[in-house]
């Protein structure tokens, strides 16, 4: 079998493009919010945290769609909060894995106390809400 006698090799013609495809464009670039060091060391560990934090009640702030947290979730959080108790957070509690974004946190709120916790989401603020004076 195979190819008949006489037949020859035809070149395919190859068209060599390049450069990028027509129509395309660049993706912008993300511009990430400002980041600061840290002022306060985070607390690590569920019971460390609940002995410096004590039992108080958390308002959360998820970013359920991307399953994770991402620096703008930072600046997000930190104004809901600000908005609905009129003030900045001092507490909050963060999966450990998150830690990269503390310095994102840290340029939002310097003075902000933080715990590194296992026991949490990874998509999700927990920030203490400020206790009632009586």
């Amino acid at each position: 079998m195979g190819r008949p006698k006489g037949s020859k090799n035809n070149p395919k013609e190859v068209e060599k493009k390049r450069g990028r495809p027509v129509g395309s464009k660049n993706t912008p670039k993300v511009q990430l919010p400002p980041i600061a060091e840290p002022t306060i060391a985070p607390i690590y560990g569920f019971q460390n945290a609940m002995k410096t934090f004590g039992d108080g009640g958390y308002m959360v702030y998820c970013n359920i769609p991307d399953m994770q947290l991402n620096p703008d979730d930072m600046i997000k959080a930190v104004e809901q909060y600000h908005v609905e108790f009129g003030q900045m957070p001092t507490r909050m509690i963060l999966h450990k894995r998150n830690n990269h974004l503390l310095p994102y946190l840290y340029a939002q709120v310097g003075d902000v106390e933080v715990a590194l916790i296992e026991s949490t989401a990874l998509w999700e603020i927990k920030l203490q809400v400020p206790q009632i004076k009586r």
